[in-house]
């Protein structure tokens, strides 16, 4: 080719599509209009088909816990390795990857459609072609589904089926993921739980201290082919922890120092160890007591359970403080003045209800006042 160039360029309009056993192919036809000069003059019709699919998407993904957490998404590109020629047109594989994420697992979407690029020695233009835009997250569901084991081990399982909507040349396409989750239960050679369900749960007042007893009654099938039905209990307790202060400052005379209300704010929680299925939580927050010249704070914490035994997890009953009814007595005692200033050493009790419980705890201080 001795000169060349690109006068009209063009695609079917169509856009094929077919099923496939993974998703969906897509084709249609990209042409260009060349005209130069070789050995003689020229005037050329370059087709060629580019092509595109659509994989649904199945695989595994070994979790934690069955709570995913918040999802997310992201798209990125790739360039496939694949490519073919046909007279002087170079075709690339191209992928945009939409990728699904969250705390526990992520698994991506692989969108592959086709790019030509024509190029005669003097002429390169790339020619007409789709690619994928407008992606919609449809979201997903979390489907139970039986445990099973693979020979060596067993899992349970859920099933999480999610989709998304594209568009390609002016259509709109659904692809779908399944995504089987999967929790290490053991050894295959032992017995395992294939399902479970709550039969009941229940709260009730520790004979003595402070706090709950709650249990919770679970059936569960096993792969013996048994049914075992197990009660599971754990103490939801909760404090207050009196605690001594050494010297509080106060810009006011004790007479106009008033209290005014009390709230409690989160501190924050953690797991403790676990007790075979049972899971402890423990929640510290703290009390504080709003003066009009002071906030003076005292530690609480109360405790929550989960119910976790891989193939289900479940929230125990549990309570939590009643903030809108908190009381405040207070005991005060003048010790002594010096200067400007007076000494009083204050108990101040604080009185919160838990359920049917109250949880007492005492602020104990030296308190300084103006005079």
């Amino acid at each position: 080719v001795i000169e060349s160039e690109v006068y009209d360029e063009g695609e079917a309009g169509v856009v094929s599509m077919s099923p496939t056993d993974d998703g969906t192919a897509l084709s249609y036809e990209s042409w260009i209009r060349v005209k130069g000069v070789t050995k003689g003059s020229f005037d050329n019709r370059v087709s060629v088909i580019l092509n595109g699919s659509m994989p649904n998407v199945t695989m595994d993904r070994d979790v934690s816990k069955w709570e995913p957490g918040e999802f997310g998404g992201n798209i990125s590109y790739e360039i496939a390795e694949g490519t073919r020629t046909e007279d002087f047109v170079t075709v690339t594989d191209s992928v945009l990857v939409y990728t699904v994420y969250c705390d526990e697992f992520e698994f991506s979407y692989r969108l592959y459609y086709e790019v030509g690029v024509y190029d005669d020695g003097v002429t390169r233009q790339i020619m007409p072609y789709h690619r994928y835009t407008n992606i919609r997250d449809n979201g997903g569901v979390l489907e139970d589904a039986d445990s099973y084991d693979d020979g060596e081990y067993a899992y349970a399982r859920k099933i999480f089926r999610h989709s998304i909507t594209v568009d390609f040349g002016g259509e709109s396409y659904d692809v779908e993921a399944v995504i089987t989750l999967r929790r290490n239960l053991g050894p295959a050679s032992e017995p395992y739980i294939l399902r479970s369900e709550v039969v009941d749960k229940s709260l009730e007042p520790m004979p003595s201290g402070d706090g709950y007893l709650s249990s919770i009654t679970v059936k569960s099938a096993m792969s013996t082919g048994e049914n075992v039905t197990e009660t599971y209990t754990a103490e939801i307790a909760a404090g207050l922890q009196s605690e001594y202060v050494g010297g509080v400052e106060v810009p006011c005379r004790f007479d106009d120092f008033a209290f005014q209300n009390a709230t409690l704010e989160m501190i924050s929680g953690g797991h403790e160890a676990n007790d075979g299925y049972v899971n402890p939580y423990r929640i510290e927050e703290k009390c504080v007591l709003h003066y009009n010249h002071a906030d003076l704070e005292i530690g609480v914490y109360r405790y929550t359970a989960i119910f976790d035994n891989g193939v289900i997890r479940e929230e125990m009953n549990t309570l939590e403080f009643d903030a809108e009814n908190i009381k405040v007595s207070e005991d005060w005692r003048y010790e002594s003045s010096s200067g400007d200033q007076d000494y009083y050493y204050g108990d101040i009790t604080i009185d919160i209800p838990f359920g049917e419980l109250t949880i007492t705890g005492i602020y104990s201080a030296t308190f300084v006042f103006d005079k």
